[in-house]
């Protein structure tokens, strides 16, 4: 039973560490591949609003073909700000081309065209920095979410050798999937956990302490409901094998390991949500400061 179980867990540690190296891999050339293009489009933007500082109205027409070619497309013609999806540059942009802008009024929406793209860039720069270094929390969050199910299996094959291994691994299995479908359903249906949501919209009227503490309870509920189901499926487990005494310590560590994951998945969270609502606030301001402008 014993050499049984130590060459049963070679081999599982063999095929995750090839299935890891693999990913790693794989994530690695997609990575580099990524920032390089993104690269080529920071310096493509750049030069853009180079050329739109001081130029003709010609020359801002020329110019802003090239730019729609560089923006998020979806954002076009939108009427709700959706700002992650570039349409307040789309906004701008059609107000140069609806009508011949006065010279004076030409240059305010230049340097507004410019400085919503140094935001975009700014943005972009601060979101490929976090890809590059990897969502670290989130793969130290879901390990652990995933090896405190794990460990709750070798705890019952260890301390029940009358026990059916097979159905402990089911159990287990269903019990990491109940986690992980879980979360993702409703991080899917609960706005702001996956940076899906109109953060835009969704505070528009809301100040910025508001803004932060909705975003945060968004982010934790997601959290709070899995940590109920694995408090509740783990109850179900042990209870279902207690012919033995466990020792209580380690479903209490069990719990404590999974609410760790679970707080540093909601962090990782919580810092996306905080660098979308600083580039939201950003561009809002930029925008009620030159909405003033225009009517002075």
């Amino acid at each position: 039973m014993d050499i049984k179980l130590i060459l049963s867990s070679a081999v599982i540690s063999a095929v995750i560490s090839g299935c890891v190296a693999v990913l790693n891999f794989k994530r690695q050339n997609n990575l580099q591949y990524i920032t390089g293009e993104r690269k080529v489009w920071r310096e493509e933007i750049r030069t853009i609003a180079q050329e739109l500082n001081g130029a003709s109205y010609k020359e801002t027409l020329d110019a802003l073909v090239r730019l729609k070619m560089r923006i998020n497309a979806f954002g076009n013609k939108e009427k709700d700000n959706l700002y992650m999806y570039d349409a307040h540059i789309w906004k701008v942009i059609a107000e140069i081309e609806e009508k011949k802008c006065s010279k004076k009024l030409l240059r305010l929406k230049q340097k507004q065209l410019i400085e919503y793209l140094a935001l975009l860039l700014k943005f972009d720069w601060e979101r490929s920095k976090k890809e590059v270094q990897g969502n670290i929390r989130s793969i130290i969050g879901w390990g652990l979410c995933i090896m405190s199910a794990i460990y709750m299996g070798i705890i019952l094959v260890l301390e029940n050798e009358d026990i059916n291994v097979n159905s402990v691994v089911g159990d287990i299995a269903l019990h990491i999937s109940i986690i992980v479908i879980l979360y993702r359903v409703v991080s899917a249906f609960v706005p702001c956990t996956e940076g899906r949501g109109n953060i835009e919209k969704e505070y528009k009227l809301q100040i910025q302490v508001v803004k932060l503490i909705v975003g945060y309870l968004k982010c934790m509920i997601p959290s709070l409901v899995c940590i109920f189901v694995d408090w509740i499926s783990a109850d179900m487990i042990f209870e279902k094998y207690t012919k033995n005494n466990i020792d209580s310590s380690n479903s209490i560590f069990i719990i404590i390991a999974f609410i760790f994951g679970m707080v540093l998945l909601y962090f990782e969270k919580a810092l996306n949500l905080d660098s979308k609502v600083l580039y939201v606030d950003s561009i809002n301001k930029l925008r009620r400061e030159y909405e003033k402008g225009q009517t002075n």
